[in-house]
């Protein structure tokens, strides 16, 4: 085997043994080590500010930490408070007028089959009668589904909620606890053999994670805002509730906006409601701009991965991880990047 080989041997070698390390640290080790994980990400957040603080007002740095990030707490509650009563509201709103809404969608619905017989030169009460056949076998076993889903999900969801609160409380402690002993840990690692290797990777992997969340935190606002004023001009009831969904939908690489917005639009035009639909399709060209732009500025640099490769990642994610794998998949191959390259470029030095 020729020194070209090898080399290409250890690559592959060097990326399998990465992958297969993200993997079993996400798959076996996150859930143990998230609140830690939590705790580190406050902890750089506050640790500027509980400094400044900490020089401005004498008070030691434990308990400075400590009302900073309680009161950060506070806040942030406050804030989900204020949002979650406004949507809980509409979706309130949408269950008391659950009959007028179902009594459009029949309206549509007739409009619809009406339409299929014109266009196929057959009789409209035919194809309304074939179509509520279908969609009412599919009706009753979604129905059943959902009640099984929801007698079956309920203690897992009132589990995940208290794990959740725990998580929070723990993650709490710890960055009080890490900003607290933040000078004599960096003391400690400072003394290492492997300081250099730590303080380099931890600080890519940790920028890297910090853009990719925070860029899709910021895109999912900033097109959530976009929709809800769009909606709102279109005149569409619940738009802000709407708006965000749909902002949410958008962060999903397979479905996207376009997959609410573009058939909506269609239907409007289909039913004479121009005015609606040509500002559909404005806000689906400002949504699907304004990530492109978004992304570009935000994780173009830092990350650096192309949108099928991310596509691909997000799919394996969800067959490996679940629901969650929408964010661990590319994730994990963010990571895998970032440590073969840190490894690759080592290597040239």
């Amino acid at each position: 085997m020729n020194q070209s080989r090898k080399n290409k041997f250890l690559v592959i070698a060097k990326v399998g043994a990465v992958s297969l390390g993200v993997y079993v640290v996400f798959k076996y080790m996150l859930p143990i080590i998230a609140p830690f994980i939590l705790a580190y990400g406050i902890c750089r957040w506050l640790y500027p500010m509980t400094v400044f603080v900490r020089k401005k007002t004498g008070i030691p740095v434990g308990m400075t930490a400590a009302a900073i990030i309680f009161s950060a707490a506070a806040v942030l509650a406050v804030g989900v408070y204020f949002i979650g009563k406004y949507l809980i509201g509409q979706m309130i709103a949408v269950i008391k007028n659950i009959e007028y809404i179902w009594q459009a969608v029949q309206n549509l619905f007739l409009r619809i089959c009406s339409r299929i017989g014109h266009v196929f030169k057959c009789d409209a009460d035919m194809v309304y009668q074939w179509i509520d056949r279908f969609s009412t076998k599919i009706g009753e076993n979604a129905h059943i589904q959902i009640v099984d889903l929801l007698t079956d999900r309920a203690v897992p969801v009132f589990k995940s909620i208290a794990v959740f609160l725990v998580i929070i409380m723990v993650a709490m402690i710890g960055a009080i606890l890490l900003i607290k002993n933040k000078a004599r840990i960096d003391r400690q690692i400072r003394k290492s053999d492997f300081s250099a290797e730590i303080s380099e990777i931890s600080e890519k992997v940790w920028a890297v994670i910090g853009c990719f969340i925070k860029s899709q935190i910021l895109i999912i606002i900033v097109i959530s805002a976009i929709c809800s004023m769009g909606l709102i001009l279109a005149k569409i009831p619940y738009a802000v509730l709407i708006g965000i969904f749909i902002g949410v939908m958008d962060a999903l690489p397979v479905i996207g906006s376009g997959t609410v917005l573009v058939p909506w639009a269609v239907i409007g035009l289909f039913f004479g409601k121009y005015k609606m639909s040509v500002i559909l399709f404005i806000v689906y060209g400002l949504c699907a701009f304004t990530r492109e732009i978004l992304e570009a500025r935000l994780m173009g640099n830092s990350l650096g991965i192309n949108e099928f490769y991310m596509l691909m990642a997000t799919f394996a994610g969800i067959k490996l991880f679940g629901i969650s794998g929408i964010i661990l998949g590319p994730l994990g191959v963010i990571l895998v990047m970032e440590i073969c390259c840190f490894q690759k470029k080592n290597h040239v030095k």
